[in-house]
């Protein structure tokens, strides 16, 4: 195998890049928190003929898609920063389809406050919003996390809108249900029990 092709940052044979038969194995764990950071870092796209297996968190900046392009996961928005607000929403200018599954993708979200994280769905754009629904348990002022919300059945006009979250710290998951009977999810709202979010940022997907 050649390494000519990898830049000089990236080469380092006595440390961090080897071969068995023709993989190449990098042994740097260095995190990457951006498309300029991490272990390996591509310049330009990168095509993949077989499986691919993450073990963390994926976060896309642009649309997701499978099986050619007709159905898939979409992003629909992307905050850089959850900034100081006391909730989060996305209403129907954002959620503007039917979506089987809607799913949220945390990373390093925040209160100002002890406080647990909660979620209210609605199928009227927030007109008669869910009750509450906690995502992670209560954690201290400042405490960040990492993770991802999903949320199944959003397609239903009435049905109990099953909720996953492994945002807890502790390793847990929180799963529930939600009711809704006001109509296909079309709007949703992140929020501390108590005080404002501090940090973070948060990305939402529908899929179909």
């Amino acid at each position: 195998m050649s390494y000519q092709s990898l830049s000089n940052s990236l080469y380092n044979p006595s440390s961090t890049v080897g071969t068995s038969g023709t993989s190449l194995t990098l042994s740097d764990t260095t995190q990457s928190t951006s498309t300029e950071t991490g272990a390996l870092i591509v310049s330009g796209g990168s095509g993949i003929a077989k499986n691919l297996y993450v073990g963390g968190n994926i976060v896309a900046t642009g649309t997701v898609t499978s099986g050619g392009g007709g159905s898939g996961l979409t992003r629909l928005s992307y905050l850089s920063s959850v900034g100081s607000s006391t909730s989060v929403t996305f209403d129907n200018t954002v959620i503007t389809a039917s979506y089987k599954r809607i799913e949220i993708v945390f990373q390093g979200i925040s209160a100002d406050a002890t406080a647990t994280l909660r979620m209210r769905l609605s199928g009227d754009n927030g007109s008669t919003p869910s009750s509450y629904f906690t995502i992670r348990s209560s954690q201290a002022a400042s405490s960040q996390n990492r993770g991802r919300l999903t949320i199944d059945n959003c397609d239903s006009a009435s049905a109990n809108r099953e909720v996953c979250s492994d945002l807890d710290e502790d390793g847990n998951i929180i799963c529930g249900n939600i009711n809704v009977t006001s109509g296909v999810i079309d709007w949703l709202e992140l929020s501390p029990s108590t005080g404002n979010f501090d940090g973070g940022t948060v990305s939402i997907y529908g899929w179909n």
